[in-house]
């Protein structure tokens, strides 16, 4: 990790674990190329794609107290979605077989992309680029309106639905999500990508991989 520091190719934290004991940690470069913030062991980073089990887990446990079906239309709980969204369920979105392009086919991936902005584009939309459960299309976007059925179900932020109901339970004192810009977290990394730019992620789920007890989290 030193020699891809040196090259230019990381900046992060490291923590190597056997069995479930904590061997090494360390930081590498800045977590902020704007502030030049230094990274340390202790530097909250977004998990990106892995936020997404959270949002999974939080319609699970909607499920299992009968506020939702695996197999209700998504139309139930967003009506205002347009008649092509009709066959599409709730699985479906779980199982990214949906239909719904992901953020960037629909051309508004951006790291500043609040749910509001992904529901206008979908109401937008004439049809889909495949018919509901016929293949597997990776969708972001699918996941964003599951956070959005979560709030309309829960009647709570979603934020704080995960902190009540998942984060505080389990004693994830060093894991947030965070849903606002510009960005709030004075310790936390700030991804950018090769041209300096800050890079978009399809998760809000921050996480301190290098404190607490070695995966805990997961």
């Amino acid at each position: 990790m030193t020699v891809l520091h040196e090259r230019g190719q990381f900046n992060g934290s490291i923590i190597v674990a056997i069995g479930g004991k904590a061997v090494y940690r360390k930081a590498f470069g800045e977590a902020d190329f704007q502030s030049h913030q230094r990274f340390t062991p202790t530097t909250r980073s977004c998990i990106a794609s892995v936020s997404k089990q959270f949002t999974a887990m939080a319609v699970m446990m909607l499920a299992e107290e009968n506020k939702v079906n695996y197999d209700d239309p998504v139309t139930k709980y967003i009506p205002e979605l347009p008649q092509y969204a009709n066959g599409i369920t709730i699985r479906h979105l779980l199982t990214h077989t949906s239909g719904i392009p992901d953020v960037d086919d629909l051309g508004i991936d951006d790291s500043r992309l609040t749910n509001d902005e992904v529901l206008k584009t979908l109401m937008s939309q004439s049809s889909l680029p495949s018919k509901p459960g016929q293949r597997y299309r990776y969708s972001n976007t699918g996941y964003m309106l599951l956070t959005l059925i979560v709030e309309r179900i829960s009647g709570q932020r979603y934020r704080d639905f995960l902190e009540r109901r998942i984060l505080k339970p389990l004693g994830m004192a060093n894991t947030l999500w965070y849903d606002g810009w510009p960005h709030p977290l004075k310790s936390a990394a700030v991804g950018c990508n090769q041209f300096g730019k800050i890079s978009t992620g399809a998760g809000g789920m921050y996480r301190s991989y290098a404190v607490g007890a070695v995966g805990a989290w997961m």
